[in-house]
Formats: structure tokens, C-alpha cells, sequence
């Protein structure tokens, strides 16, 4: 059973070595609309939502804006947004620099990553850029 738990162990840095830093396309699906986002693999980003334990791919603050919602960016004004009414989320977060809260939602159509949807929450950040890409994608959704 020593052997069987080392080759586990040693298998799964070697997978997570392959996917950490790993840059993808996603596609945010809902009712309305697809919008694409190029997504840096996290396999330290271990956020879910608290209420689906679902986990939550983190747009930047210019996706959020520029792509998705067009502006369209404080809870306030999310919440009249067609697309996310009523699924909205609000998730709190704790990470080396602090702790705080992020808003998101459930897109009904889910998030397209390569060939496959995969059910997950997006999230809004103020964060620029995620190292070039425009969001932070759990390597749990791979």
C-alpha cells in the first residue's frame, strides 16, 4: 500500500506540473449569448461557491467589462443584468493578500473548455490580467 500511495503521489505532481501555467479557451455560455476568454490554469486556485460547491473561474476586471457586460461591473448593476438575474452569487474569498468577497453567477449554459461544458461559477475581480490571460481557471475543470 506504501508503493500504490508514492506512485499516486508522484503521478499527480507530474499531471499538475503539466497543467499548472497552461493557457486555454473558454467560452462562457448563457441564455443569450457565448463570449470567449483566453483562461490561465490555476491548480492553486481552489475556490468554490458556497452554496453548489461549485468551482469558480475568476474574470478579470476589463473581461468583465469589455466583453461580457459592457460595462456593466458593480453588484448593483449586475443584478439588472437579463443574463445573470437570479443566479447571482456572492463568494468569499481568503488568499495570501487578504480576504474578501467576489460577486458572480451560474451561467445557464455553462463554460466550454476545449470540446467539453463543464458547470462552474464566474466570477467578477478587479484583477487586470491573470499572468496575460483574461481569466483564472480551476485545474480542476480540466
Amino acid at each position: 500500500s506504501i508503493i500504490c500511495a508514492l506512485l499516486s503521489f508522484v503521478l499527480s505532481r507530474i499531471s499538475e506540473r503539466r497543467i499548472s501555467g497552461k493557457r486555454v479557451e473558454i467560452t462562457v455560455i448563457t441564455d443569450r449569448s457565448k463570449h470567449s476568454f483566453s483562461a490561465f490554469v490555476d491548480t492553486g486556485n481552489l475556490l468554490c461557491e458556497p452554496m453548489s460547491a461549485l468551482p469558480v473561474v475568476i474574470l478579470s476586471c476589463e473581461s468583465s467589462k469589455k466583453y461580457v457586460f459592457s460595462g456593466i461591473f458593480t453588484p448593483d448593476e449586475i443584478l439588472q443584468y437579463p443574463e445573470v438575474k437570479g443566479s447571482i452569487r456572492i463568494i468569499p474569498v481568503k488568499s495570501t493578500s487578504g480576504s474578501g468577497t467576489l460577486v458572480g453567477f451560474i451561467p445557464s449554459g455553462g463554460v466550454m473548455i476545449g470540446d467539453r461544458v463543464k458547470k462552474c461559477c464566474v466570477a467578477f475581480s478587479d484583477t487586470e490580467s491573470f499572468n496575460g490571460a483574461q481569466s483564472l481557471l480551476p485545474s480542476t475543470l480540466m
